[in-house]
């Protein structure tokens, strides 16, 4: 198992969560998805884990962010990321704002609208779980001209990237960046 206990380095994708609806009537299908089990926390918020390990989140929908799963970046301090992402184009939809002793926030669109949250962690580090079944394993941007993006991206996260183009027979909308979480199942 790939555990991870100490803080996520700036610019990594650290932590995943749901916006839902209804997250608690959920539960039970990722439970059955991934053999995931929950922690309840304040606001209808859930803690999924493997074990003690903590994988991801699953929470009420946010009025300033769509309903799904959305990926976080770990920064050193949210404030500057965040005028960061606002010198490059981006918009703040939601923070920076504190998530109690856990850490502090920002959700944000991309130039081409696609969102995304900041996390500087506290308490709570992010994704222990990761790179096995149920666990985080693959994170991608779904948009549909990532033309804008090269020099901002990069500028906030220090990373590279290489375009890629969806084959004809599959959709991938724009929006939330998508984490991917594989099941055991998959396997067989």
């Amino acid at each position: 198992m790939t555990l991870r206990t100490e803080p996520w380095p700036a610019g990594t994708p650290c932590w995943i969560d749901l916006h839902s609806p209804e997250p608690s009537k959920i539960l039970d299908f990722y439970t059955t998805l991934f053999g995931w089990e929950y922690a309840e926390q304040p606001g209808d918020y859930h803690l999924a884990k493997i074990g003690d390990h903590v994988v991801a989140g699953l929470g009420p929908t946010h009025p300033a962010a769509p309903d799904g799963w959305g990926v976080y970046f770990a920064s050193d301090d949210v404030d500057q990321t965040a005028s960061t992402v606002t010198e490059h184009g981006g918009t703040l939809t939601v923070g920076p704002a504190e998530a109690g002793p856990m850490g502090r926030f920002v959700l944000a669109t991309d130039p081409t609208g696609a969102g995304f949250g900041v996390w500087q962690a506290r308490a709570h580090n992010g994704c222990q779980v990761v790179n096995q079944p149920g666990g985080l394993y693959w994170e991608d941007l779904r948009t549909s001209d990532p033309t804008p993006l090269a020099p901002s991206t990069h500028l906030s996260s220090g990373t590279s990237s290489t375009p890629c183009r969806w084959p004809a027979t599959t959709t991938a909308p724009s929006g939330w960046a998508a984490p991917i979480v594989p099941s055991a199942a998959w396997a067989a």
